[in-house]
């Protein structure tokens, strides 16, 4: 996500926004990046590392940001870059998560008897 909120990278893409297929690519990048992060956030919840959540709506939430503030209307209304607002807000999202998940259990593991 970061590359596509750099600000070299905005400079290069403003001139070609209203342009079909760059929104096609955007659309196409950021699904890809929403069912990466999705999975990632499915395996987190199966271990326990973060605390169960619609995976699918945080996963959206945080692929849509670096498009969301890389518009030059948002970006230039931050206080921070766009790259340190959304690594921010990632960071607050994630250790939310992180903060309401519960422990791991440790296995139980089955003695085998001998007679």
């Amino acid at each position: 996500m970061c590359e596509a909120i750099d600000p070299e990278h905005n400079a290069f893409s403003r001139e070609f926004v209203d342009l079909p297929s760059v929104h096609r690519m955007l659309d196409s990048h950021e699904r890809y990046v929403v069912a990466v992060v999705k999975s990632l956030l499915d395996r987190a919840v199966v271990e326990r590392a973060i605390a169960p959540c619609d995976t699918a709506a945080v996963a959206h939430l945080l692929g849509g940001l670096g498009r969301e503030y890389a518009r030059p209307e948002v970006a230039e209304s931050l206080r921070r870059s766009p790259r340190d607002t959304v690594d921010a807000l990632v960071d607050v999202v994630l250790r939310g998560l992180v903060a309401h998940s519960t422990p791991a259990r440790p296995r139980r593991t089955r003695r085998i008897r001998r007679d």
